[in-house]
């Protein structure tokens, strides 16, 4: 529902970049930040699982039911964190700093 008398959101013009948009560099900034997530929720997940047969431990080694959940988390997020995070550091243009 569009309100009327609401502000307009101002349109922004690309040509008055000074370059081009630094595709590659988002796509290889985002890909190490994934990358780079993605070994660090392995080595969180290595605390509760083997991660070569892909199953978690029991007994002694058994995490509890927090560090588990903490794990699942981490796992989830990190990547997609680091992703993000390197595409928005490498994405931005002289005008969006």
């Amino acid at each position: 529902m569009v309100r009327r008398g609401a502000p307009r959101t101002p349109y922004v013009s690309w040509s008055a970049e000074t370059g081009e948009y630094p595709w590659v560099g988002v796509y290889a900034s985002a890909f190490v930040g994934n990358a780079v997530g993605l070994v660090a929720a392995s080595a969180v997940a290595s605390q509760c699982m083997d991660l070569g047969t892909r199953r978690f431990y029991r007994g002694q080694n058994a995490c509890g039911a927090g560090l588990l959940l903490t794990t699942g988390v981490v796992m989830a997020v990190l990547p997609s964190f680091g992703g993000a995070l390197g595409g928005r550091v490498a994405g931005s243009t002289p005008r969006s700093r």
